[in-house]
């Protein structure tokens, strides 16, 4: 893999990659730019990372360094809502590629629990408790986006509708305005 990750490197120049992160089961590289070198790494419409992944056969997935702490964050929020499992088993399973806590539900026990180094029982307990941690995170997303939903909505119903303009020629003084202007001109005369 070494050799691959070098090319990888070399057909993203003359960006600068800040790291690479392997799933060699899933032939994935997560490659990691610094955030003003994004563009230059990814390419005109793609074709650095196009041509990269091609040659190479693995897919690629180009991201900020900024990008990449808000996933691991995200990833490191999920594993922790698992009760049962606490922070040193989530960071144990960060580090083994695990970003969530719905991917931990729908894990094999035994896989877990050699990553963990845990009884199969309270891993089959810790893998229940991820199927309720999920579920409530996609409630949750669900919820949120029917509360921007209505938000939106509610948005539209307060703002006033914009005036309709006449469909007098430009230039033309209104109906109310002319007869003023008119009685004004004979004022003067």
């Amino acid at each position: 893999i070494p050799d691959e990750t070098e090319f990888v490197c070399r057909a993203l120049a003359p960006a600068k990659i800040s790291r690479i992160v392997i799933d060699e089961e899933a032939r994935t590289m997560e490659v990691i730019a610094p955030d003003d070198q994004l563009s230059l790494a990814i390419g005109r419409k793609g074709q650095n990372v196009r041509l990269a992944s091609k040659l190479t056969g693995w897919k690629l997935d180009v991201c900020s360094e900024n990008d990449a702490e808000k996933r691991i964050r995200e990833a490191r929020r999920s594993l922790r809502r698992v009760t049962g499992l606490g922070d040193l088993r989530a960071e144990l399973l960060l580090a083994d590629g695990y970003k969530s806590a719905a991917e931990l539900a729908t894990s094999e026990v035994e896989t877990i629990a050699e990553v963990i180094e845990a009884p199969l029982e309270q891993v089959a307990e810790i893998l229940g408790a991820a199927a309720i941690a999920a579920e409530r995170e996609r409630l949750a997303r669900m919820v949120l986006r029917v509360a921007g939903a209505v938000s939106e909505a509610a948005v539209e119903l307060l703002t006033p509708p914009e005036p309709e303009e006449s469909e007098a020629e430009p230039g033309a003084v209104p109906a109310d305005d002319a007869e003023t202007e008119t009685a004004a001109t004979e004022a003067e005369a």
